[in-house]
């Protein structure tokens, strides 16, 4: 099995330390996920923090908001569709609903919330994270992907410490390298820090 502390190592010298997660407070993690639609990071962040000046994150104050409010100040396409999952969201909330109960979440986005709250140290992955893992042999690509992320996380997992930051790290570093250079289309293997290490260098699936 590669060695995956030495990967991650790798990975952080060649594209620098990995990011700090952009946020510890589980409802703000929410929606973000849920305010835009086929955008970055940056402009996803952005966007939250319009509607923190605008209509403000409490529930109560999202659902007290009139749709052109909250139409604003979502992002990207679909902005009716936008504004209703922040309706949503907040009902959820309003009514103590768990994580993976809200849109856009699910066990995977429950995940990414209790590791980046610091309620479990959990190893969350998003697509990009998984792509990873499973180009360098953690899960099978023949398998769903709620199948493969099992694998991929249960994998992975034993080589890392049972720890909330080392897992954080590894989740922003395995998912900016499936951004930058592991991507799912047009891989850039030729320039990538661990494609000695990579069964997959040269001719990997495009996968997630």
């Amino acid at each position: 099995m590669t060695d995956l502390p030495v990967l991650l190592d790798r990975l952080e010298q060649a594209g620098g330390p990995a990011d700090p997660v952009p946020s510890a407070d589980g409802w703000e993690l929410v929606l973000a996920e849920n305010i835009a639609y086929l955008v970055g990071d940056q402009r996803r962040w952005q966007a939250l923090e319009e509607l923190r000046s605008v209509v403000g994150l409490a529930p109560e104050q999202i659902l007290a908001a009139p749709e052109d409010a909250l139409r604003g100040v979502v992002a990207g396409a679909r902005p009716a569709e936008r504004a209703q999952r922040l309706r949503q969201c907040a009902e959820l909330a309003v009514a103590g609903a768990p994580w993976r109960a809200y849109p856009g979440i699910g066990p995977p986005g429950a995940d990414r919330i209790d590791l980046f709250t610091g309620a479990r140290a959990v190893l969350a992955l998003d697509a990009n994270g998984l792509r990873v893992l499973t180009r360098l042999g953690f899960s099978d690509p023949a398998r769903s992907y709620a199948a493969s992320y099992r694998q991929a996380q249960v994998a992975a997992s034993g080589q890392l410490p049972a720890m909330v930051p080392a897992r954080q790290r590894a989740y922003q570093l395995l998912r900016r390298h499936g951004q930058v250079i592991c991507r799912r289309k047009d891989p850039s293997c030729p320039t990538c820090p661990i494609s000695d290490d990579c069964p997959s260098a040269g001719h990997p699936p495009p996968l997630y």
